[in-house]
């Protein structure tokens, strides 16, 4: 069964306004891709797995993305959708001008990077994630949520967050959004 697969950006739309944009998809079943154009985003790209699986290819290399996994592809690396399975997942495309921080290694290098969150990591990553969502999505985005996940990304000891409320990391009022 073929899905139908939106664009991964307008290119007729001016993208040096571009800052942040994020969907939530939710795909049952098993949907070949293949055939679809390998893409080239003037943005980062990432892709959170709640359920499910993503295959994807970039750079010559073939990349599975699972439960509890987030794949990022950088700005201007062609990649290629090949399936989609039983996929639950957050999708996300990002200028680096939208952060207030950049000293992440993992921004500034030009190949992809895959993700494993521990186990007792991925419900409080999901809610994150479910939260980051519904703050743009009424266009009041709080940078502080995104620099928690890069933070989380970057590290790679686990930490717990028994009742961790995550907006006692955002900066002092919220910006606006620019999709």
């Amino acid at each position: 069964m073929m899905a139908k697969i939106e664009p991964y950006w307008n290119p007729q739309k001016d993208m040096n306004e571009f800052r942040f944009a994020m969907r939530k998809e939710k795909r049952e079943g098993y949907f070949d891709v293949s055939e679809v154009p390998e893409a080239i985003l003037p943005f980062f790209s990432f892709a959170y797995l709640v359920e499910g699986e993503v295959l994807l290819e970039i750079e010559g290399q073939t990349w599975l993305c699972q439960k509890g996994q987030v794949l990022l592809v950088p700005r201007n690396v062609p990649f290629k959708v090949l399936y989609f399975k039983e996929n639950l997942s957050f999708e996300c495309g990002f200028s680096i001008h939208f952060l207030k921080d950049v000293s992440y290694d993992f921004l500034h290098d030009p190949h992809p990077l895959l993700h494993t969150f521990p186990p007792q990591e991925v419900a409080f990553t999901t809610a994150l994630f479910e939260q980051i969502l519904a703050a743009w999505e009424r266009k009041d985005y709080c940078a502080g949520h995104a620099a928690g996940i890069h933070g989380r990304m970057q590290r790679h000891q686990p930490k717990e967050h028994p009742d961790h409320d995550i907006h006692k990391g955002c900066h002092a009022g919220h910006e606006k959004a620019v999709c």
